[in-house]
């Protein structure tokens, strides 16, 4: 139906005069996407820095997110024994939250 409603439209005809060029429609013609890149990652432009490495140096930092730091009473313990069995719940929240930081940064190995 589609051939045939363009075979009769009057646009089409303008198309093939020389100096209206730009007036006729033309039916697009589908495009199958490309399998280049792999699935899950979006598409972008990449990283400059290993695309181009002659120009690093110049290029500005990337924007890391900055988060809040691990708890700072954790880090200063000497020994496991002067953990309280209530800071335990604590310890793990703590731990997840910046585990799950570094997961969203894409910091971890793949397995």
């Amino acid at each position: 139906m589609r051939n045939l409603t363009n075979s009769l439209n009057p646009m089409n005809r303008l198309a093939s005069m020389s100096m209206m060029r730009g007036f006729g429609r033309t039916t697009p013609t589908p495009v199958a996407p490309t399998k280049d890149a792999p699935p899950g990652k979006p598409l972008e432009g990449g990283d400059l820095a290993s695309a181009f490495p002659d120009i690093a140096p110049s290029l500005p930092p990337k924007d890391i997110p900055q988060i809040k730091g691990p708890n700072k009473h954790f880090m200063e313990l000497q020994n496991p024994a002067d953990l309280k069995l209530g800071e335990v719940l604590e310890l793990l929240r703590d731990y997840r939250r910046l585990a799950n930081a570094l997961k969203d940064m894409d910091a971890f190995k793949e397995n």
